[in-house]
């Protein structure tokens, strides 16, 4: 069964992600998308190429991302990505590498944990 895991700037993003949503929009909404981005986790754990899913090779070789909005029932619900590793021959879990706001360009970003 795949499971996954965060890099440690992965783990990072999404702690500063929650402080900033319950800074700005309150505990409610921070609850909420955390739910949403655990849900986008769920779903390319069960399926890492999902439909909405692209290979970012020109990151790193084998990296793919995926926008939280796609997990969410309604447009405008994220401002998200998440980049990761499918599981492979050499890693069983997804690896979480990276969740950059969309304002954020991913190749100017650390990609820490990757080689």
């Amino acid at each position: 069964m795949t499971t996954h895991r965060f890099t440690r700037l992965a783990a990072e993003d999404v702690v500063d992600i929650l402080r900033e949503s319950r800074r700005r929009f309150g505990p409610q909404q921070r609850d909420r998308y955390g739910a949403l981005i655990a849900r986008a986790i769920t779903m390319l754990v069960e399926q890492p190429t999902r439909p909405g899913s692209r290979l970012r090779d020109e990151l790193f070789p084998g990296l793919r991302s995926f926008h939280v909005e796609l997990a969410a029932t309604r447009s405008g619900a994220a401002s998200h990505t998440l980049y990761y590793l499918p599981p492979n021959r050499s890693m069983a879990d997804l690896v979480i590498v990276r969740v950059l706001h969309d304002a954020m360009e991913p190749s100017r970003q650390r990609l820490d944990g990757l080689d």
